[in-house]
């Protein structure tokens, strides 16, 4: 269902585009895929022959530091001046200088190597924490999509870790769901303080909005019981999609396609990027609260059909995830981990082990601060050394 909502709403015809083959590291990943032109190739494997003549027209293209990944309009200029698939590349290797990311990406690799061997995290990591999942857009809807999390529950408690889902509306405003989710959060701490030390939230796109501002709304007590977020696909800023939708001819459609489907009319508005922009840049989320960001930062080769569309849609806006800008996913706060070969929705063969080696990696975080042991591998403000000023958030 989802699929043709965004089909009638938001997608434009996919675009042709130049495909070249790219096998190697970027990084920190190991990536095998194709990309949109003979620059992005030879960016990403500036050492294959075939690219001798490209080498000067790399060279001239990265000639200043790569864009703080908050900066829009930079990735746009990039995006349309090279090829969506360079911004792309860009964008991974902005994130990546962040020694706090490089060092979150590589444990993330290892502890995933370790899970492919069979190796498994010590039951105790999961001990006196609770894991609490907020669903995105649609999900009961369109399970399809991954908007439920079920497959990620499954993966939680085989390595023994105890989840609740919150069951937020699923076609509720930001607004609304964040403060259904801030009074959820608090009964349960209040419900079940002997129990668990504190609570880990995960959410998924849309419900990302949610969570953030919801972590806003909770009081210092509340809060204090709350020690990370993992932020997968976080619709944080809004997509230009809702933006788009909202013109005319478009916003007749919309209108009709909403009133058929049940769907809000305001839901469109509310997650435009002139409605979420400003909310989620005016946060202020407790500082202790760590941070795992998990984008999904795709090269053209690697998206699924079901979203090609959207995808070229945003392109010309700057590197996306085939619904929102990364730019407008990305947060200063935190570490983040990038994966070039994977779109909004994360379908992917690897995602169980993937969500275990998210989960061993933040519980292990929670337990070394806990034991006074170790510094916190993610402070909660990171420098953009190389612009000489924090990114903004």
């Amino acid at each position: 269902m989802k699929a043709v909502i965004c089909g009638l709403l938001l997608c434009m015809a996919c675009r042709s585009t130049q495909q070249e083959p790219v096998v190697g590291i970027f990084a920190g990943q190991a990536v095998q895929t194709r990309v949109d032109s003979s620059l992005a190739a030879c960016y990403f494997q500036a050492d294959d022959p075939a690219c001798a003549t490209e080498r000067a027209s790399v060279a001239a293209a990265l000639t200043h530091p790569a864009p703080n990944p908050t900066d829009r309009a930079a990735y746009a200029d990039l995006a349309r001046r090279y090829s969506p698939d360079f911004a792309t590349l860009r964008f991974a290797s902005a994130v990546d200088a962040r020694p706090e990311n490089r060092g979150a990406r590589a444990n993330f690799e290892e502890k995933l190597q370790r899970l492919r061997n069979g190796d498994r995290p010590a039951r105790s990591l999961c001990a006196r924490r609770l894991l609490v999942l907020v669903p995105g857009f649609a999900y009961r809807a369109d399970p399809a999509t991954g908007a439920d999390l079920s497959a990620q529950r499954t993966a939680l408690q085989e390595i023994g870790c105890d989840t609740h889902f919150l069951e937020v509306d699923e076609i509720g405003t930001v607004e609304s769901n964040a403060t259904y989710i801030a009074r959820e959060l608090t009964r349960l701490i209040a419900a079940r303080q002997d129990a668990y030390d504190n609570m880990i939230l995960v959410s998924v796109s849309k419900g990302g909005a949610e969570v953030a501002l919801a972590l806003a709304m909770l009081d210092s007590a509340a809060a204090a019981r709350v020690h990370a977020w993992v932020n997968v696909g976080g619709i944080l800023r809004g997509t230009h999609l809702a933006d788009h939708a909202r013109v005319w001819p478009r916003s007749w459609l919309a209108r009709g396609v909403f009133w058929f489907l049940g769907f809000p009319g305001e839901l469109l508005s509310n997650l435009s990027t002139a409605t979420r922009r400003p909310v989620f840049e005016a946060l202020r989320i407790p500082a202790h609260i760590r941070r795992l960001n998990y984008l999904a930062a795709p090269l053209s080769g690697a998206l699924q059909e079901s979203v090609r569309g959207r995808y070229a849609e945003l392109a010309p806006l700057g590197p996306n995830d085939g619904v929102t800008l990364l730019s407008d996913a990305f947060q200063r706060e935190g570490v983040t981990i990038v994966e070039l070969q994977l779109d909004h929705y994360f379908k992917d063969s690897d995602i169980h082990f993937k969500t275990q080696a998210l989960a061993w990696l933040v519980l292990e975080v929670a337990i070394e601060e806990n034991s006074n042991k170790f510094s916190p591998p993610w402070p909660p403000s990171i420098r953009n050394q190389d612009q000489g000023r924090e990114y903004a958030n």
